[in-house]
């Protein structure tokens, strides 16, 4: 297997929008770090949640690992790690009951790893996420 991920002319449309992303291809080779970067409005968002499955596509194919993708292996999900600049959680979610979720979602969730970390880094498992921007350590 040569490539980790690879799009073939992804296509996505809004009804409500003249946005969409038209054959969309592009390839991720296996041991590779990538960033996904572009203006505002570009396609990012669209982009992954194409690829992740958290949007249906209209056309196109997204092969993770050499199997092609779909909304229902979830198997294929616990392989994916993507970080976002931000997440839509719950203001009142705390550190201690994200561990929790996670774990639920998650079937190798390594709650004694997620934990250590946040120990490491001074973070208060009580705090809520509303609370994030007074930070840890």
């Amino acid at each position: 297997m040569e490539n980790v991920l690879e799009v073939n002319e992804l296509r996505k449309t809004y009804a409500d929008s003249a946005f969409g992303l038209k054959d969309v291809s592009f390839s991720i080779p296996y041991g590779s770090i990538v960033g996904f970067i572009g203006e505002n409005g570009a396609g990012k968002s669209t982009t992954m949640g194409s690829i992740l499955g958290t949007l249906r596509k209209d056309s196109g194919t997204v092969k993770v690992f050499g199997e092609e993708m779909d909304a229902n292996h979830v198997h294929m999900k616990e392989d994916i790690g993507v970080v976002f600049d931000s997440m839509q959680l719950p203001g009142d979610l705390t550190v201690y009951k994200l561990g929790n979720v996670f774990g639920q979602i998650y079937k190798n969730w390594d709650k004694e790893t997620y934990f250590h970390y946040i120990d490491f880094f001074l973070c208060q498992r009580k705090r809520k996420l509303k609370d994030s921007h007074e930070g840890c350590r």
